[in-house]
């Protein structure tokens, strides 16, 4: 049986994950269904390992799902695309306890027939794939190669600057996970340390939390289980390294990428506000000053020496204020 092509994209939030989903879009290499990120792997690891309610960290499943088409992403990728044809009854029992492996493939073997003859790979863009754990992984793995030939992407942005949009985002209420900062916790059962005013405190006040510490380490994780490609996100949208960067990708997808999709975080530092671009420039507001940035360097330095011992090399733009 010939495997059919997946997509699993593993972080990282506010490092131009929607551009990048929609560069594949417009390629027609892939099309993730209902919504860019179910977020159903880390939401099934929770409730068999954990013993949480499926869905616990998101909003409701079906108004996520089939809720009114968002006005912020393309009509062929929102709730009611017309490649999206499944039947209520699958979904209604699709998002329903008990969750399981099984209905996570039949989704994306049913999607694949839906999509087929269009694009070439079904995908699963929810960035917090990055946290499966390796128990996870190395219990259903196995199970999802039997269907599907599997690639892992990942895109990283400079530390600092990744960080600041991610704090902003979750101050101004522009992220999903605002709820939580909102109830008085940073991350899902991690309080903050204090209900802060102003951007500049919480980014002083919670940067040791940051998730971007991770980046090597997941880097590392998914490497074990799948090919894995880790892209820098100021390279890629770096007009200089158009070309450079989509060989690298299309060698590894094994399939033409002949244009980049609009990034509001780069090249430019003012950019326009892109269509369907809301999750980016309804970010942040106000640039991070000099002052904060070198700060957040110095805090965040173990992240570029993990980065250079990995990767032999910083990304010129990494650690510098721009």
């Amino acid at each position: 049986m010939t495997k059919i092509p997946f997509l699993l994209f593993c972080g990282w939030g506010h490092a131009a994950s929607t551009p990048f989903y929609y560069t594949l879009a417009d390629n027609l290499y892939c099309h993730g269904g209902h919504i860019k990120e179910p977020s159903y792997l880390p939401n099934l690891e929770q409730y068999e390992y954990f013993d949480r309610p499926m869905w616990e960290y998101n909003s409701d499943p079906w108004e996520r799902l089939l809720g009114p088409d968002s006005p912020n992403v393309p009509i062929e990728l929102n709730h009611h695309s017309p490649y999206n044809k499944f039947s209520e009854k699958f979904m209604r029992d699709w998002i329903a306890e008990p969750p399981s492996i099984q209905k996570y493939i039949d989704y994306y073997l049913i999607h694949y027939q839906n999509i087929k003859g269009k694009y070439q790979a079904v995908a699963d863009f929810s960035n917090c794939n990055n946290w499966l754990r390796e128990p996870f992984l190395d219990k259903y793995v196995p199970i999802l190669k039997e269907h599907f030939d599997i690639k892992v992407v990942m895109m990283a942005r400079d530390p600092v600057r990744r960080t600041y949009s991610d704090f902003y985002a979750k101050f101004n209420g522009n992220c999903n996970s605002s709820e939580w900062y909102d109830k008085g916790m940073f991350y899902p059962n991690m309080p903050m340390k204090e209900k802060y005013e102003e951007i500049e405190k919480l980014f002083k006040g919670e940067l040791l939390t940051v998730e971007t510490f991770y980046y090597v380490s997941f880097y590392r994780k998914f490497k074990k289980y799948f090919p894995t490609l880790q892209l820098v996100m100021e390279e890629f949208w770096e007009p200089s390294m158009f070309k450079q960067q989509t060989e690298l990708l299309s060698k590894f997808l094994d399939f033409p990428i002949t244009k980049i999709h609009e990034n509001v975080f780069w090249p430019h530092q003012n950019a326009p506000k892109y269509d369907y671009l809301k999750d980016q420039w309804g970010a942040v507001d106000k640039p991070i000053s000099k002052d904060l940035y070198e700060y957040g360097k110095n805090v965040l330095f173990p992240i570029y020496k993990q980065w250079k011992d990995e990767f032999g090399v910083l990304p010129d733009s990494w650690g510098k204020h721009l």
